[in-house]
């Protein structure tokens, strides 16, 4: 019995750094690693990076859609210009502007 308690006790010397080593790299991997990557690659958190995409798109679209708004306003402002120069025209020349107008109607 004492040659085994005595083989027991000189393993336990020989490989107690190794075996705390392993232990703490295990202990690491569990505790800290394990978690963060869980927490990382969760479902919640790659729920929200695609709908921060999402609405980042959405906000890009938005941008593109104001621009065309803007171009879409000028028009509408050059077109009101040109609505106050053919009422100009209409003022002063009516027979001028009565003939733009039948050849528009004939065009349609």
């Amino acid at each position: 019995m004492n040659d085994i308690l005595d083989i027991l006790i000189d393993l336990a010397d020989r490989y107690a750094m190794t075996t705390t080593i392993v232990l703490v790299v295990i202990l690491f991997l569990l505790f800290v690693i394990r978690p963060f990557f869980a927490l990382l690659f969760s479902r919640e958190r790659l729920a929200a990076r695609r709908a921060l995409k999402e609405a980042e798109e959405d906000v890009e679209n938005k941008d593109v859609a104001d621009e065309k708004q803007e171009d879409f306003s000028e028009t509408v402002i050059s077109q009101e210009a040109v609505q106050e120069k053919i009422s100009k025209l209409a003022e002063s020349e009516p027979e001028r502007a009565g003939d733009l107008v039948k050849q528009w109607l004939k065009e349609d």
